[in-house]
């Protein structure tokens, strides 16, 4: 197996923040550039703290670990949004039906009362 090198690094970085960019559907720069500085920033850390000084490297691993975790979450978030909008949507028709009813209700004892 051939070493890891900056130049592998960087690539994966650059692929791993498209993918990612892309699979989320909202805002491709600004997913992108988050990416890329959330990478950065870690990677710089882990660097700074190993002895090795190969930052690609640690961008590309980085990049692809922070890139699984956001989706994952993120998509998690999104089922739950829609979850939580469709009890909404069943409590808003429930208490329809019911001011509903107690309309009809209303109607048939105001008509009784004229009669």
């Amino acid at each position: 197996m051939e070493k890891f090198t900056n130049k592998d690094g960087y690539l994966l970085t650059a692929i791993m923040a498209t993918l990612y960019s892309v699979a989320m559907h909202r805002n491709f720069i600004g997913n992108f550039l988050a990416v890329i500085l959330m990478s950065s920033i870690i990677g710089g850390i882990l660097m700074f703290l190993s002895k090795s000084k190969n930052f690609g490297k640690f961008l590309g691993i980085t990049t692809l670990i922070l890139s699984i975790i956001s989706f994952l979450g993120n998509r998690n978030i999104e089922k739950l949004k829609k979850e939580v909008n469709a009890q909404k949507v069943k409590r808003i028709n429930q208490t329809l039906k019911v001011l509903t009813y107690n309309s009809i209700i209303n109607q048939k004892q105001t008509s009784e009362k004229t009669f």
